[in-house]
């Protein structure tokens, strides 16, 4: 039976196909608030924390990728839809301008 690839081994290969760094990441995702967006990445890099449904969407639109390309058949939250990830994004104070970017984007 193959093995999937990990969200961090996933976001790894992407940041090095584009040359970015973490500190980079953290700026296109929350832009307001990059100290503390870094910190998180370097834990999913690390395996240390495993991120949201809606996290792994924010982290997909920030790099161009369609809304859907980190989830997987296991991610609990996957059946729930993307303005729905998206509230639950704004949900935390640090990623609600993101996530209001991103609404208004997918909303057009």
């Amino acid at each position: 039976m193959e093995r999937r690839s990990t969200f961090a081994e996933q976001l790894r290969t992407e940041l090095n196909r584009r040359g970015l760094g973490v500190r980079t990441l953290a700026r296109m995702i929350a832009p307001e608030n990059v100290n503390s967006t870094r910190v998180l990445i370097h834990k999913w890099l690390r395996e240390e924390h495993s991120p949201s449904a809606a996290s792994r969407v924010a982290v997909a639109r920030a790099l161009g990728l369609p809304p859907e390309f980190f989830l997987d058949d296991d991610d609990d939250e996957e059946e729930e839809s993307l303005p729905a990830l998206l509230q639950k994004l704004a949900s935390h104070p640090d990623m609600r301008p993101f996530a209001m970017a991103l609404y208004a984007e997918v909303s057009r």
